[in-house]
This record gives C-alpha cells, sequence and structure tokens, in this order.
C-alpha cells in the first residue's frame, strides 16, 4: 500500500511530448474560371470528372499551409478517467491487453437459452384479515432483489479497497430501497383509509337522502291527518251546539216560565227570532208554504168549475 502523502505527490498527468507536423502538399491552383455542370441527369454509366475539390479547411490554413498540423492519435494512457485528486490517487495505467471481469449477472439463462425465473424474497406483514390473501409484488421488491444477488467482483487496487466501498454502496442503496418501500407501504395504507373514508362517506350521503325522503313522506302525512283532524273537529263543534241547543229547546218547552228566568236576555231574543223565522221566513217559513197550498187549492177549484 501507498502513503498518502506519496500517493498525493505524483503527478496527475504527463508533459505532452512535441508532436510532429507534417506538411501538407499545397494544392493546385484553381482554374480562373469555373467550368459550368452540364445541365440535365447525367446518363447511367457515366461519370463526370470533378475539376474542383472542396474541403472543411478554413482559408487561413489553405492559405498558408504552414499552420496545418498533423492530427496523432493522443497516448492511451491520457485517455483513462482520472480518479478523484481528494483521494490523492495516482494516475492508473491502462490495461489495453487484459478485458475486464465481467460481472455476475443478475438474471442468468440455462443451457437452452431460456430465462432462470426470479425468485423474490418479499417480506409482508401478515394480518388476520390478509393471510390468506395473495399479495402483489411491487417494482421496488423486484429492484432490491436485483440488488442483494448483485455481487460485483472488484478490480485489483492497491490505494483503495473496492469490495468495501462496493458493500458500502450496496448496504446504502437496500437502505434506501428500504425506505421507499415503507413509504410506499405508509402511502398505500393511507390511500385505502381514504378509500375506506371516501366508500363511508357515499354510504353516509345515500342514508341522510333516504332520511330526508322519509322525512317528507312523514312531513305529507302528518298534514292529511292534520287536516283530517280539523274537519273532526269542526264536525264535533257543530254536533256540540245542535245538542246544546236541543236541550235548550227541551227545558223551554217544558217551563217555558222557569226558561226565561233562567235565560239572558240576549238568549230570549234569539228563541223569538227563530219562532218568527219559522213563520215568516220567506222560502221555508209557514206563512209562505200556506201561500203556496192557496194558489195551488185556487187552480184545483177553477180547473172544475170550468169543466
Amino acid at each position: 500500500m501507498m502513503d498518502y502523502n506519496e500517493a498525493s505527490q505524483t503527478p496527475d498527468y504527463e508533459e505532452e511530448s512535441e508532436t510532429i507536423v507534417k506538411k501538407e502538399p499545397v494544392s493546385p491552383k484553381q482554374p480562373t474560371e469555373p467550368v459550368k455542370r452540364k445541365r440535365g441527369r447525367p446518363r447511367k454509366g457515366e461519370q463526370e470528372k470533378k475539376l474542383l475539390t472542396v474541403t472543411r479547411r478554413s482559408k487561413r490554413i489553405v492559405e498558408n499551409p504552414d499552420l496545418q498540423k498533423h492530427h496523432t492519435p493522443e497516448p492511451v494512457i491520457l485517455l483513462v478517467p482520472k480518479p478523484l485528486r481528494t483521494l490523492g490517487l495516482g494516475l492508473q495505467a491502462y490495461q489495453t491487453n487484459v478485458k475486464p471481469e465481467p460481472t455476475a449477472t443478475l438474471i442468468t439463462k440455462l443451457a437452452l437459452g431460456r430465462q432462470k425465473p426470479l425468485v423474490v424474497d418479499a417480506e409482508r406483514l401478515h394480518t388476520s384479515s390478509t393471510r390468506d390473501k395473495r399479495f402483489t409484488l411491487t417494482t421496488l421488491d423486484v429492484l432490491r432483489q436485483l440488488v442483494n444477488e448483485n455481487n460485483p467482483k472488484a478490480m485489483k487496487n492497491e490505494i483503495i479497497n473496492e469490495s468495501d466501498v462496493l458493500q458500502d454502496f450496496k448496504a446504502h442503496l437496500i437502505y434506501n430501497i428500504n425506505h421507499l418501500m415503507d413509504l410506499h407501504a405508509s402511502v398505500k395504507d393511507i390511500s385505502h383509509d381514504v378509500a375506506d373514508v371516501q366508500r363511508r362517506k357515499t354510504e353516509m350521503r345515500t342514508k341522510i337522502l333516504e332520511l330526508k325522503k322519509q322525512h317528507a313522506d312523514v312531513g305529507e302525512k302528518l298534514n292529511r291527518l292534520r287536516n283530517e283532524h280539523n274537519l273532526h273537529k269542526e264536525k264535533q263543534a257543530h254536533f256540540d251546539s245542535t245538542v246544546d241547543a236541543l236541550d235548550a229547546l227541551k227545558k223551554a218547552t217544558a217551563d217555558p216560565q222557569a226558561f226565561e228566568e233562567t235565560t239572558s236576555i240576549s238568549d230570549s231574543v234569539l228563541l223569538r227570532l227563530a219562532d218568527v223565522a219559522r213563520v215568516y221566513d220567506p222560502k221555508l217559513g209557514l206563512q209562505e208554504q200556506l201561500h203556496i197550498i192557496n194558489r195551488e187549492l185556487a187552480k184545483a177549484l177553477e180547473s172544475t168549475t170550468s169543466s
């Protein structure tokens, strides 16, 4: 293992060697007069000679060929990603001949090419109501199972222990996934509670509507009964007044003097008016009935005498 100070003193780059500048040949002089292209499509199999080659070089480079720089491939070591400077790690050599070892496959395949089934170890809290029910898997369950089965192989590194770093990262990732699963379960429970509250709210609303309808029916029946009661009450009052009048008439006919002494002046006046009305009533009075009988008798006598 290298010391931290020694590792921090290692340079992170190498001095670039002087690149070789290769002069490109000067392009031939361009014709002063541009050659016009023939009109129409060229015939099949016929090719035209291109007198002018268009390049993407700038005008400054074309006019001064000395500025053209020969592009040499960068050293392989400069293409390797550098580690973090805060760790004080030196530049690692890039191994071109050795291929990196592949990591463990998450889901392997059988010899026949078919994919093996993934067995997910899902942790669920069973209750008396959900014991016999079949639970469903979520994406977080599958993701946690894949992370648990993944065992990446660390590369050889003398400065840091990559296996510990990978295990630490794996533990943090599993912890965060478990935290997300707890949040997902809490949100699911809350959604179930909200759905239950909504269901009970709907049931309560229907019950309230039914009670309002029943209340309207009861009010209608109560009004009908109240009208019938008022009608019976009026009939009873009329009957009571008739009974009182008959009782007074009976007493008056039995003992007129005692009745006059016991009755008030208004009652006696009403009785006298009733007697007069019986005689002089224009429709049902005794006098009117006698007049009708007399007229009928006169008509009968005239008919007999004329015959």
